[in-house]
C-alpha cells in the first residue's frame, strides 16, 4: 500500500482527532490554496511524487505548514523508494509536533519502512503514551517487535490489540502470530480459530493456523487447513503454494 494514502487519511487526525496540540483545521489553510504545502498535497493525491517533493521542499523553506510539509516530503520520498530519506523527514515532523500521537505513529511507520525497527518501537511507544487506546500504534509496535524478535513484547501488544478490538479478525490473527512466535502453540491455534470464526473465508488465517499445527504435531489438522487455504486463496500462485504444501505434508504423513 502506498504511504501517501495513509498520510492523506491521517491529516484529519493530525488536525484534530489524535493531537491536542496541533493547529485548528482552519489554521491549516492560512496560506491559501495556492500555497506550496497545498500544492504538495495535491501532487501526492495525484501520485506525482517528484513534483510533490519539489513542492514540499519549497513549503519547508517558506515554513508553510512546516511539520506537515516534512511529513509530506517523507511520504513522497518513501513512495519513490527512498525509505531512509523518508524516515529522516518524518523524524523532523515528529520533532516539530512532539505532542501529536498521530505524527509519532507516522514517524514509527516510516521507521518500519526504513528497517529502523528500534526507532519504530520508540515512536510507537510515544504515540501510545499520548493516546493509550490508539489501536494502530500497538499494531505498529507489534510489527517492529516481530522484526526485533522480542517475543514477550510482541505477545503483550497483540493482546492489547485484541482487548481494544475484540471483534477484529486481524487482531486475533496478530495474537496468533505472536503466541506462535513465543512457543505458546495451543493458545496460538485458538487465537487463529477466533480469527477464522470472525472471517471464515479468508485463506491466510487457515494457512497461519496450519503452520502452528505442524509445530504442535497435528499434521492431520494442518493438512485440512492447508487444503482449505488453497481452496479460498484468490491468487493462483497462493493456490499452487498451498496445494504443493498439502501434497508434501500428505506424502510425509504416509511414510
Amino acid at each position: 500500500m502506498k504511504l501517501c494514502a495513509l498520510l492523506l487519511a491521517g491529516i484529519a487526525a493530525l488536525a484534530g482527532g489524535l493531537s491536542s496540540v496541533h493547529a485548528a483545521p482552519s489554521a491549516l489553510h492560512a496560506h491559501g490554496p495556492a500555497g506550496a504545502y497545498a500544492t504538495g498535497q495535491a501532487r501526492l493525491k495525484a501520485h506525482q511524487f517528484r513534483q510533490a517533493q519539489v513542492a514540499f521542499r519549497q513549503a519547508i523553506s517558506q515554513k508553510d505548514h512546516l511539520a506537515l510539509a516534512y511529513a509530506g516530503l517523507g511520504t513522497a520520498d518513501i513512495d519513490l523508494g527512498d525509505s531512509v530519506g523518508g524516515f529522516k523527514a518524518y523524524q523532523q515532523a515528529a520533532k516539530l509536533l512532539p505532542g501529536s500521537a498521530a505524527m509519532n505513529y507516522y514517524a514509527g511507520f516510516a521507521a518500519l519502512y526504513a528497517r529502523a525497527y528500534t526507532w519504530a518501537v520508540t515512536y510507537a511507544t510515544r504515540s501510545i503514551q499520548l493516546h493509550p487506546n490508539y489501536y494502530a500504534s500497538y499494531h505498529l509496535r507489534f510489527l517492529a517487535y516481530g522484526r526485533l524478535k522480542s517475543k514477550k513484547h510482541q505477545v503483550s501488544d497483540a493482546h492489547m490489540e485484541v482487548k481494544l478490538l475484540p471483534g477484529s479478525p486481524d487482531s486475533w490473527n496478530d495474537y496468533g502470530i505472536a503466541l506462535g512466535n513465543d512457543g505458546q502453540l495451543p493458545q496460538s491455534i485458538s487465537a487463529f480459530g477466533k480469527a477464522i470464526t470472525l472471517k471464515p473465508h479468508y485463506w491466510a488465517y487457515y494457512k497461519n493456523r496450519a503452520i502452528i499445527e505442524i509445530y504442535n504435531k497435528q499434521q492431520g489438522r494442518a493438512l485440512l487447513d492447508f487444503e482449505k487455504a488453497g481452496a479460498l486463496a484468490p491468487d493462483a500462485a497462493d493456490q499452487k503454494l498451498m496445494a504443493d504444501t498439502a501434497a508434501k505434508l500428505k506424502k510425509r504423513m504416509h511414510h
